[in-house]
């Protein structure tokens, strides 16, 4: 129903594709190490690029999803990734992995588009078990992706004109049209709240007395480091 349950498929369904475009150099590893002549120290960087562009890009998302709404930024996030996905096949060396790791290593930002629009759409009653089972679907697709990839690989190896390198080469296709795919159905039919098209709230603290929080103020929040500490500790 729209607009609360639409808005959640769309939320981890969107989140579930980023995640396998995401992951989907870890099961053709060994296929790309032995085909480029790399080392497994090359792939480990691979995967470093990876995982701190999506750091970064969680950090700067957050402010920018609290102007955009969510349904914005998380469309942009799948677009932009859809566009290194795609010419992930044209990889010939340690610095282009590393390169094209950390450009699609930014969808891991969905994250945060995925748990701030349910966030938006749920009464803070349900909000929480909504962001919940968002998250773990959503967080599924980091599995789904070692069946996946490998499946379109065996698929394109079948072919008896397609060896080894052929394979991984033209595995990307898919995954990349997946997340252009999506970008299109989270902007075309998705409403970032209940009430429809986001509009950042008005800053009131110069009228009330009150003041405006700073990221510097959240910094110093020892609550926020702790969790901080607890997810770095549950996902590494």
């Amino acid at each position: 129903a729209r607009p609360h349950m639409r808005a959640f498929h769309l939320a981890w369904t969107s989140f579930l594709i980023a995640f396998i475009a995401w992951f989907s150099f870890a099961p053709l590893g060994p296929a790309i190490r032995k085909t480029l002549g790399l080392q497994r120290s090359d792939l480990l960087w691979g995967n470093i690029a990876s995982v701190l562009s999506t750091v970064f890009a969680r950090f700067a998302v957050g402010p920018i999803m609290d102007h955009v709404g969510p349904r914005k930024g998380q469309a942009f996030l799948l677009m932009f990734a859809a566009i290194p996905t795609w010419f992930a096949g044209l990889i010939q060396g340690v610095v282009g992995l590393c390169i094209v790791r950390g450009l699609i290593g930014i969808v891991g930002a969905t994250f945060v588009g995925c748990q701030f629009w349910c966030t938006l759409m749920f009464e803070k009653e349900i909000a929480g078990t909504m962001n919940a089972i968002a998250g773990g679907w959503g967080n599924l697709g980091g599995g789904l992706t070692q069946a996946i990839m490998v499946g379109i690989y065996a698929m394109n190896t079948s072919s008896p004109d397609c060896d080894a390198e052929c394979g991984w080469r033209n595995a990307f296709y898919i995954p990349a049209f997946a997340l252009m795919l999506f970008s299109i159905l989270v902007y075309a039919f998705g409403d970032d709240c209940p009430q429809g098209t986001y509009v950042p709230p008005v800053d009131t603290s110069s009228n009330s007395g009150t003041k405006k929080a700073s990221a510097a103020d959240v910094a110093k929040n020892w609550n926020v480091w702790v969790l901080v500490l607890q997810y770095a500790v549950c996902f590494g």
